[in-house]
């Protein structure tokens, strides 16, 4: 965790740096990618951690299903896409107790992914960081029924103009909801990787 809280406080100093030095000119261009529509990402090891990092669940997979958009304004919170499906498999807690944990987005409540800032020094770059609100997840494992709700950030490595994945970290604060059993950890995060079933390329237009 402390290695991606340290990527996003770099986005942010060079989101800062930026705004000095590029001009205004920068300033209104946009991020176009290739693949737009209908996408779908996988993952592996996801899980759930209490604050302070103790480990509680465990999950082999994880299926992302939405849709992304060609272009994006290189403006705070612009749109990127959407997640309207969310899937895990193989969960357990403590290693040893079956679990699930259930991604509350859907089509007609999806996850809106907004931009927040680029890695790298223009025209290159390097990674690409964007935050949703209001990620829902239930955990349910032995006899429990925990109910979250927070920010995610997801950011994706760029490598010579292309991108398969990225890593996503729904914020270390998120809370619990109402109507949870008593005995849930009341902060938590939820951490994985995710790689797309195309490759991805991006530049700046």
């Amino acid at each position: 965790m402390a290695k991606f809280t340290r990527l996003l406080i770099g986005a942010c100093v060079a989101v800062v740096a930026l705004a000095m030095f590029a001009g205004p000119a920068l300033a209104l261009r946009s991020l176009q990618t290739s693949n737009p529509g209908a996408q779908e990402g996988t993952g592996s090891n996801v899980s759930f951690e209490e604050e302070g990092g103790f480990l509680r669940t465990v999950c082999t997979g994880l299926t992302l299903r939405g849709s992304g958009n060609e272009r994006v304004a290189k403006t705070a919170g612009a749109a990127v896409g959407t997640i309207t499906e969310g899937r895990t498999t193989g969960c357990r807690a403590f290693g040893f107790v079956s679990a699930t944990i259930t991604v509350e987005a859907e089509a007609a409540r999806p996850f809106r992914m907004g931009y927040n800032s680029i890695l790298g020094t223009l025209p290159t770059i390097t990674g690409i960081l964007t935050l949703t609100e209001g990620v829902r997840f239930t955990i349910v494992s032995g006899g429990r029924t925990c109910r979250y709700e927070g920010r995610s950030g997801f950011l994706f490595p760029v490598s010579r103009g292309t991108y398969e994945g990225g890593s996503f970290l729904a914020e270390p604060k998120a809370r619990l909801l109402a109507g949870s059993t008593r005995e849930c950890p009341a902060e938590g995060s939820l951490r994985g990787r995710l790689n797309f079933e195309r490759q991805r390329t991006v530049t700046l237009v």
